[in-house]
């Protein structure tokens, strides 16, 4: 019947503006929510199993979760057809999940900018608000500036802030170039300004290497070959085969088979 409601609804807002979108949350595995997701019914659902792999191969430092999840969600969809995020309004917070780890962060940050899909950020996750536990402690207000209430009210919220209101703020990371906001926001620079990253096809690369996670995304005009790495420490990938067709997607970044902990290198390939 939910199916059935869903494609009467899709019949209905398309006929009067084809360009309005849907997103669903059905809050199941891959099989379960790709079932709603086509021509005739949403245009994108969230993917609740690739956010948990992403977070899990992030904080554990290994790949097998992402290597367990991303192939049966490119399977799955129509291509880039799902909603890719981190958490949600019900589920304990980014930052709150690493204990702390802006590394981490960033990282998954990365990752959600780069793998396949159309990525949503849930508000406060650009500059690493902390919330566990109770609902309403995921879902207080958003820490702008230092102004009292951290810059969301003059009037008092429903809900105390968090203790860290007044430094961990929009206002704050905004000034520097190294902040999780900052990075968030090259992130988004990074992904409209490459069509590979935006709609492209993506192709897993086989590593041998639990600490690294590597894929192509890929159109008829650009491929990009992104490696992350997902451990404490340097890792130096193989790459010599493929050095004549690769080059810094950056190019301020040196041509390197060394990636720095907890993060990512992207590699244009030369057609």
């Amino acid at each position: 019947e939910t199916h059935a409601w869903l494609q009467d609804y899709r019949a209905f807002y398309d006929g009067i503006d084809p360009t309005i979108m849907t997103v669903g949350e059905i809050w199941n595995n891959t099989y379960a929510v790709a079932d709603y997701v086509s021509d005739e019914e949403l245009e994108l659902a969230f993917e609740f199993d690739l956010a948990s792999a992403i977070l899990h191969s992030v904080d554990n430092g290994s790949s097998r979760a992402l290597d367990g999840s991303l192939p049966t969600v490119l399977e799955q969809y129509p291509t880039n057809q799902f909603a890719t995020f981190l958490t949600n309004h019900d589920q304990d917070r980014v930052m709150s999940r690493f204990r702390g780890n802006e590394a981490k962060a960033k990282l998954a940050a990365t990752l959600l900018f780069t793998l396949p899909g159309v990525p949503f950020m849930y508000y406060g996750e650009e500059i690493g608000m902390s919330g566990a536990g109770r609902d309403e402690n995921k879902r207080v207000p958003m820490q702008w500036s230092a102004e009292k209430n951290a810059g969301f009210s003059p009037k008092q919220p429903w809900i105390e802030m968090n203790e860290d209101a007044v430094e961990r703020t929009v206002a704050v990371q905004a000034t520097d170039p190294d902040s999780l906001w900052s990075h968030y926001k090259d992130l988004i620079a990074l992904r409209k300004a490459n069509p590979a990253l935006l709609s492209g096809e993506t192709e897993i690369i086989q590593t041998n290497y639990t600490e690294v996670f590597a894929f192509r995304r890929y159109t008829e005009e650009q491929e990009l070959l992104i490696v992350v790495n997902l451990d404490e420490d340097p890792f130096e990938l193989g790459l010599l085969a493929l050095e004549e067709t690769l080059t810094p997607l950056d190019p301020s970044v040196e041509m390197t088979s060394i990636v720095a902990p907890q993060q990512a290198m992207i590699y244009t390939i030369a057609p």
